[in-house]
């Protein structure tokens, strides 16, 4: 379709066009410096790619003055992974987006990056293999007012969305969804009271993989206001708490009323003191929580005074090298923050430019009116001269402004550079974010929008690493590499994340599980028999593809398994049972 990368002090405006493609239907990357991408009033069809995204933008996350707006666009997908995904941004706002999900997995996807926005979108699904929202790693991420209808999931969150502020999830509808809301292993959001978010339909649960992080993202709501404020079953029991509001719960209204982002110093008190918890990948989230933290009282100072909690974590951070992370990622947003007064003489300079070309419009215009004299027509020729004379002086009258920026970016990398490799810490989630920092500072900070050889292989390694317990940079290194890749990749999470890494969980996985799978083949439901030993477990389902199409908390010895959202074939089942213990094998399904 529309692939715009680089130009990182310019915005692309990608309007008003129809796309039918099966690779990507519109592509923005990296756009920009200077008010980020606007992509709108697209009407956008895919189809023949099960790897295909129908937009696709990323790459703002180092752009502190981003506002990029992904707006009212159609995407129909018969075939594909996304329709809209975001990789690494900053205040990008997707919104009144209008999803239509007939064969693809994702209505929107997002990965990493900070304070973007997810109002008012609407997303229909045929059910099997799709997901309305997914977010993982969203930092400060607003999620409100969107309807995900008929989709297997309706929203999926992964990793920590916390640090900076918790996440928002309000006035949202699932409708006619198996689950709902999901939340994955160790993944927490924040504390989500009185949203008024809507249960409606069919039978809609609220599932976390985590019982016990599940209080992190405590769901507060007011079933007296109104019963579809809850879901029809959740688990673990106790996450969703009925109390009444003295007020009204928030409600998205006629118009897209979008919800605000909060901080909450009891959250904030659990991510300072490293008591977020998490058995697999409860270290990647803790660290990445106060790194967030940290960026956050670096940026906006210190809303909690004198609070002994907030201060020790500020003075240990100090100490023990996070802040040195922090300030990196502050100082590599601060490449792209021009002064006010430059902003100014450059925006002053782009107007005049907007005005010649109008003007130089109008001209042509008249030259080319019929019965036009001799002598205006040598007038009008005369004055389009000086035009396109004044066009090539104030074109480079902005080029020189930016070659300017370029060179202090340029001379201040190198300092970033030096101070990046003195960062110390030998996790992955820490080796990880040094190695990408270095190639981002070497590459896109100098205005290099490509990679050597060994860059390249270094950003796919990494790229293919599990971003919940190797971090953030993996989701960079996905977007740093969309730059240079010639067909859309999917990268393989439910692989990449399997229980028993090294370092994050002390059992022995791959013990085998005594469990009863049957009937097989089945026409839609199974049962599952557990020894007396493991009677609780995470159930999760891939199709062909090695897609996650299902995923269920097993509480009970004696499981009966709904899966005839499901179509006919052969799908991958593993369980895991909180000992460590697995069970894996294939199942069929003939209706």
């Amino acid at each position: 379709g529309i692939l715009v990368s680089g130009g990182l002090m310019q915005s692309g405006v990608v309007d008003y066009n129809n796309v039918s493609a099966k690779d990507r239907g519109i592509q923005v990357f990296f756009q920009s410096a200077l008010g980020g991408p606007k992509i709108r009033w697209n009407n956008i069809t895919m189809s023949g790619n099960n790897a295909a995204k129908g937009i696709s933008t990323g790459g703002s996350d180092m752009f502190p003055m981003n506002l990029g707006t992904v707006e009212q666009n159609t995407v129909t997908m018969n075939n594909g992974h996304a329709a809209i995904q975001v990789g690494t941004s900053f205040k990008l706002s997707t919104q009144s987006n209008t999803v239509n999900l007939v064969g693809g997995q994702f209505g929107i996807y997002t990965e990493g990056g900070s304070n973007n926005a997810f109002n008012c979108n609407n997303i229909t699904g045929p059910g099997q293999n799709s997901t309305g929202i997914y977010a993982m790693h969203a930092g400060q991420g607003v999620f409100s007012c969107n309807k995900t209808e008929k989709t297997n999931t309706g929203l999926h969150f992964e990793g920590i969305q916390m640090g900076k502020a918790q996440a928002n999830v309000s006035g949202n509808t699932m409708k006619d969804n198996a689950t709902g809301l999901l939340l994955g292993v160790d993944a927490i959001i924040g504390q989500q009271e009185h949203r008024g978010n809507l249960w409606k339909g069919g039978v809609t649960q609220a599932l976390h993989l985590s019982p016990d992080v599940a209080p992190f993202s405590l769901f507060t709501v007011d079933a007296l206001e109104n019963p579809s404020f809850i879901p029809v079953s959740f688990d673990p029991q106790g996450w969703f708490v009925n109390l009444p509001t003295p007020g009204n719960s928030f409600l998205c209204g006629a118009s897209c009323n979008v919800a605000q982002q909060n901080t909450n110093l009891v959250t904030d008190k659990k991510v300072a003191n490293g008591e977020l918890g998490g058995l697999q990948f409860g270290n990647a989230n803790n660290w990445l929580a106060k790194r967030r933290l940290y960026e956050r009282i670096s940026e906006e100072g210190n809303p909690y005074g004198n609070d002994v909690d907030i201060n020790n974590f500020i003075q240990a951070a100090q100490n023990n090298g996070l802040s040195q992370y922090a300030n990196l990622q502050i100082n590599q947003r601060g490449l792209f923050a021009p002064s006010p007064s430059e902003m100014t003489a450059y925006q002053q300079q782009e107007q005049n430019l907007y005005d010649l070309l109008d003007d130089l419009t109008l001209l042509e215009q008249q030259q080319a009116a019929y019965g036009l004299s001799a002598a205006d027509s040598s007038l009008l020729a005369q004055q389009r001269l000086d035009v396109l004379e004044d066009i090539a002086q104030s074109s480079a009258a902005l080029t020189t402004l930016a070659a300017k920026w370029q060179q202090e970016r340029s001379n201040t990398s190198a300092n970033l550079l030096t101070q990046n490799n003195q960062l110390s810490g030998s996790a992955n989630y820490q080796q990880y974010e040094k190695t990408v920092n270095g190639i981002w500072l070497q590459t896109i900070a100098q205005g290099v929008l490509e990679f050597n050889a060994a860059q390249t292989s270094t950003l796919q390694t990494i790229a293919n690493a599990c971003p919940l317990s190797d971090g953030e940079a993996v989701l960079r290194a996905r977007t740093m590499l969309a730059l240079v890749q010639n067909t859309p990749l999917v990268y393989d999470d439910q692989t990449n994340c399997s229980f028993g890494r090294p370092g994050e969980r002390t059992f022995a996985s791959g013990t085998p599980l005594n469990v009863l799978v049957y009937p097989n083949p089945t026409e839609g439901k199974i049962n599952i028999l557990f020894d007396a030993e493991n009677s609780s477990a995470n159930l999760t389902i891939t199709n062909a593809l090695g897609q996650l199409v299902y995923q269920m908390r097993l509480l009970q010895k004696d499981e009966t398994v709904d899966l005839h959202r499901l179509a006919n074939g052969i799908y991958t089942y593993t369980i895991i049972g909180d000992n460590g213990s697995v069970k894996s094998g294939q199942i069929t399904i003939q209706k």
